[in-house]
């Protein structure tokens, strides 16, 4: 989920987010962030705090419009992601991070990949399909998972993995609450 650090996308603190996962029980949370990796650190003090695992990533839109969702396993992971975001940062104006498909293939090794679907795809074999395996990334053999947008419930759970593996992509399901207020 993104924190407030991804401004205009997120609304609620790092510390917000570990506490409602806390009070629903979760084993853990993760950020990712847009284009970054600006909440980790207070991601990671406020998940010590409460007790909870804590997965740092990033959601990475690259700028053929293809949407990831990374989160690296080790710290070269970490060290990849952090030189692509640098490399893009400084090809861009001020505010902006221009990432090319070539540079994200390059640096993913040690991460764990979630594709998401493009807007509007609804899973069918029908439009958007194409779009949704050009999203993946063959060589990352196994590291790679298509998300179901929307709500995380048991329901959506369950229609997103048949459509997953209609793309011969592992599913998972999940969703990106608008502050960590909202109910369950």
């Amino acid at each position: 989920m993104r924190s407030n650090f991804s401004f205009l996308d997120g609304a609620s603190h790092p510390a917000e987010l570990a506490q409602r996962a806390k009070a629903l029980g979760l084993a853990g949370f993760g950020l990712c962030d847009e284009q970054g990796l600006a909440g980790a650190v207070r991601g990671h003090v406020a998940a010590k705090e409460a007790g909870l695992r804590y997965a740092v990533g990033s959601r990475l839109t690259l700028e053929d419009g293809a949407q990831y969702l990374v989160w690296p396993t080790d710290r070269a992971g970490y060290g990849r992601l952090t030189t692509l975001l640098s490399r893009g940062r400084m090809a861009a104006p001020k505010g902006e991070c221009n990432l090319a498909r070539e540079a994200f293939y390059e640096a993913a090794e040690g991460w764990v990949v979630a594709a998401l679907p493009p807007a509007g795809w609804d899973g069918d074999d029908g439009a958007g399909a194409p779009e949704a395996r050009g999203h993946a990334m063959p060589q990352a053999r196994g590291q790679v998972a298509l998300q179901a947008r929307g709500q995380a419930t048991p329901q959506a759970h369950g229609l997103a993995m048949p459509r997953a593996s209609g793309l011969a992509m592992p599913g998972v399901s999940g969703t990106a609450p608008a502050n960590a207020c909202e109910g369950p």
